[in-house]
């Protein structure tokens, strides 16, 4: 989870001018829809006007007219209880026998919602083919209204708008989630190395601290010593000198010893001080 949310995060920027360049060329398809298909959803096959007297009129021939092509028992209905929409140009859908196509009949199809009539219903159109949901129905009624060709319209906007725009998106968003997941291992293998490192610097510590403690041990005990000095085991336990990662066995100093003559004694020393002023030296580095 931790990686995704961080892998969306990273995506944000680039998503952001993806986002943009969708909405451009959204907003690109809307116009050209608009200019093409204003109007073209609204035509209707209409009942050829009949039944009007003169004589026994009540109203004018326009008025009747305009009131018979209004009505909705006037207009063709298919076998799916819907009203085609038609065309009266070359290669649009035709009207039956007794019907005429006329233009600017009642509302767009779904209720009003399908039309290219304004930029706002041509945009919310332009969105429904990119996402491509339920977009043959709008490709059929537009080629039933108007000439074959308006497929390329349907080409442009579906192949460009969902096949790459949208899964522009996708990609954006994976190139992001891949790059999180290396950063994610890269994270793994510095805390890795921090801890060997970490762990080794300890060992390295104790080992120093011991080696110190010995050698500081040893200078009292010459700094002490006699003509003959007495030095049991427990006092200097052998001198084991510890190295980082291992431990050498070598005795530094004899664990007992019966006598030291004062020449001797001068010599160990100076050994030892010269080890522990080393030793002080590398520790302040």
């Amino acid at each position: 989870l931790k990686t995704i949310v961080n892998a969306l995060l990273r995506a944000s920027k680039m998503m952001f001018d993806v986002i943009l360049l969708t909405i451009f060329c959204l907003m690109v398809f809307a116009m050209f829809g608009l200019q093409l298909y204003l109007g073209t959803l609204r035509h209707k096959c209409v009942l050829e006007v009949k039944g009007y007297n003169e004589n026994d009129a009540l109203m004018s021939y326009d008025e009747y007219y305009s009131a018979w092509i209004r009505s909705p028992e006037n207009w063709y209905v298919d076998n799916n209880d819907e009203v085609p929409v038609c065309g009266n140009i070359t290669g649009a859908g035709l009207c039956p026998i007794g019907y005429l196509c006329l233009p600017d009949v009642g509302d767009n199809p779904r209720n009003g919602f399908l039309s290219f009539d304004n930029f706002g219903w041509a945009l919310l159109s332009s969105f429904q083919l990119i996402t491509l949901d339920y977009w043959e129905d709008i490709y059929n009624k537009i080629l039933k209204a108007n000439r074959p060709w308006d497929i390329v319209y349907f080409i442009v906007t579906i192949f460009f708008g969902a096949f790459y725009l949208i899964n522009l998106i996708l990609a954006v968003v994976s190139t992001s989630y891949e790059e999180e997941a290396v950063s994610a291992v890269k994270e793994k293998e510095r805390e890795k190395k921090e801890s060997a490192r970490k762990k080794h610097n300890a060992m390295y510590d104790v080992s120093y601290l011991q080696m110190k403690a010995k050698l500081q041990a040893a200078a009292a005990i010459i700094q002490s010593g006699s003509d003959e000095i007495d030095v049991n085991t427990s006092a200097v336990d052998g001198l084991r000198i510890m190295i980082p990662g291992e431990e050498m066995n070598e005795t530094f100093m004899p664990t007992q010893f019966r006598r030291v003559t004062p020449e001797v004694n001068n010599i160990c020393l100076l050994f030892v001080l010269g080890l522990f002023l080393e030793l002080s030296k590398l520790e302040k580095v």
